[in-house]
């Protein structure tokens, strides 16, 4: 499937809009170099007091919580780091917004082609900078039908809120890790195996066979059902919700006119694919260098963008 062809198709009418998902190295456009919101391991260095050598961040969390303190159980110790982390990603956002240095992709804050964003990340950035510097307005938090009152692990994930465009409708935001806002979905540590299966259960089964016939209500599983554009993340083994999302949709998919393209940036000269898009397995270039081809194929579909 070629990108520039599906995109040029969604902009007339004939295509559904796309599902961006973002991660850590979208951040590294948007931030100078050495900015915490733009690594973990810079994140994590400065609310645990050391930075993690050799290890994944997650690793260094958990050895933190484990070691325990006089008088404070992991619990409480989890608490205060969740709170730490918040109060270092709203610094940082903060002093950010007031003279941003890095270079923020607008263009993806397009409603004619995307309806929603799904981030890996737990700051804020992109509602901010959207409001603060494109003027738009953000909703407040919203939990969709039929998972109003659950608890527990993963309700973080299923809250959004909507970047609103006059006049050309909202794109939806998720975070599916949790979001600083709310730093009761951020306790870190090991999260049950059973709790994670049967988040990922309810959601297939909201989606599967939504009540009276109606269409489901948006959550993150569903839009991850739709045309995808990876934007500066890969597909780790650590991001299970993801695949289990991205395995469910392809078991659908085999239905006639159920096919939903999936697509990642990489470099055009391999495989001799000419569009510069490669299936999301393929590691790709740096953000930069992705970026400025998505700019091109925007460029040549006439997509209206926000800051025109």
């Amino acid at each position: 499937m070629n990108f520039e062809l599906y995109l040029r198709q969604l902009l007339a009418g004939r295509r559904e809009r796309f599902t961006c998902l973002i991660g850590t190295e979208f951040n590294h456009r948007c931030f100078p170099p050495n900015n915490i919101l733009a690594s973990w391991k810079l994140l994590c260095g400065r609310v645990l007091g050391v930075e993690p050598e050799g290890e994944h961040p997650a690793r260094a969390v958990e050895r933190y919580l484990s070691a325990g303190a006089a008088g404070a159980s992991v619990r409480e110790r989890a608490r205060a780091l969740a709170q730490s982390l918040r109060q270092q990603v709203d610094w940082e956002t903060e002093r950010q917004l007031r003279a941003p240095t890095g270079c923020f992709p607008e263009g993806i804050i397009d409603p004619d082609w995307v309806s929603d964003i799904v981030s890996l990340n737990i700051d804020e950035w992109v509602e901010r900078y959207c409001r603060t510097w494109l003027g738009l307005r953000v909703s407040g938090w919203r939990l969709p039908a039929g998972f109003e009152g659950r608890q527990g692990f993963g309700t973080a994930s299923l809250r959004y809120r909507e970047l609103r465009f006059p006049g050309r409708g909202a794109i939806r935001i998720w975070h599916l890790h949790g979001c600083v806002a709310r730093p009761a979905g951020l306790l870190p540590g090991k999260d049950p195996v059973t709790a994670r299966a049967g988040l990922l259960e309810a959601l297939r089964r909201h989606h599967a066979s939504p009540a009276d016939g109606a269409a489901a209500s948006p959550t993150w599983y569903g839009a991850l059902r739709q045309p995808v554009l990876f934007l500066g993340t890969s597909l780790p083994a650590s991001e299970a919700e993801v695949w289990a999302a991205l395995s469910d949709r392809e078991a659908l998919s085999s239905a006639p006119g159920r096919r939903r393209p999936l697509f990642r940036l990489g470099d055009p000269a391999e495989e001799g694919r000419p569009d510069g898009f490669l299936p999301v397995y393929d590691m790709g270039d740096d953000l930069a260098v992705q970026w400025e081809r998505l700019e091109e194929v925007l460029r040549r579909s006439k997509a209206r963008w926000p800051s025109a």
